[in-house]
């Protein structure tokens, strides 16, 4: 029932989402599923290959990663270029349109008489045509994030902290006969 009406809530918050933002809902659905996979690839893994996994280490876990990955979708700087160091792009800066902005772009003016150099420096140019350091951090936080996720598991796993109760009760081991059938005890207490 939780299950159920949760659905149904988190259904309402993404339809209001990308009404507001329609132009932009398949960046929202990448960023939805990059954040869950983040999350959730490290516990499905614990799930499936520990042999006595703690349902309330792979919860923090999936908390954890999915909130950095969040986080970090707003925190890194992005300019959508994929340029993980960065580099001057000239044609990023703003329009020259006078003349003596040119030359003192190019450091150099011109005199009548011969080549007679004028140096007016780097700060003149960023004056007349300012260079910002492109930089693009798209695929960090998705290595990131499960890296904090895989880390908040084993913490978690290895602390005596186990909240037990309705939903942090691990499921018991269904036993498999040798066909690969699952052995299931009825209430009466024969094995299937």
């Amino acid at each position: 029932m939780v299950t159920r009406a949760s659905t149904l809530l988190w259904a309402i918050v993404a339809a209001g989402i990308a009404s507001a933002v329609p132009g932009k809902t398949g960046y929202l659905l990448i960023v939805a599923f990059d954040i869950m996979f983040a999350g959730c690839v490290v516990p499905m893994f614990y799930a499936v290959y520990h042999k006595a996994p703690k349902p309330f280490a792979a919860f923090a876990g999936i908390l954890a990663g999915s909130l950095v990955r969040f986080v970090m979708e707003f925190a890194l700087p992005k300019d959508s270029l994929l340029l993980l160091v960065g580099t001057y792009a000239e044609t990023f800066a703003a329009g020259l349109y006078d003349y003596a902005d040119f030359k003192k772009f190019l450091n150099w003016d011109e005199v009548v008489a011969g080549a007679n150099f004028v140096s007016y420096g780097e700060e003149a140019q960023q004056e007349v045509c300012p260079q910002r350091m492109l930089e693009d951090w798209t695929g960090v936080d998705s290595l990131i994030a499960p890296a904090v996720c895989l880390l908040t598991t084993i913490l978690f796993h290895f602390l005596p902290v186990n909240p037990g109760g309705k939903w942090f009760t691990p499921t018991p081991l269904v036993p498999i006969d040798g066909a690969g059938a699952k052995a299931v005890e009825i209430e009466t207490g024969a094995v299937a």
